[in-house]
């Protein structure tokens, strides 16, 4: 699953509540499931604009193994 923001939004903030999601969502999965984030590219945005860290971005938060 891919996430891409809306005009505006703050990258950081959706991609630290994906990641809080996505914990609570583990919790639910049966043994030998894992729930990942394979590509993430907010520490880009956090290191190009360190005042905000408003940015384009995508996640793609759902990797299972």
């Amino acid at each position: 699953m891919g996430i891409m923001l809306a005009s505006g939004a703050n990258a950081l903030s959706v991609a630290k509540a994906v990641r809080a999601q996505l914990a609570l969502l583990q919790k639910r999965m049966p043994g030998g499931v894992q729930l990942s984030v394979p590509h993430d590219t907010t520490p880009f945005v956090f290191a190009s604009s360190p005042r905000d860290g408003r940015g384009r971005t995508s996640l793609m938060p759902a990797g299972v193994s």
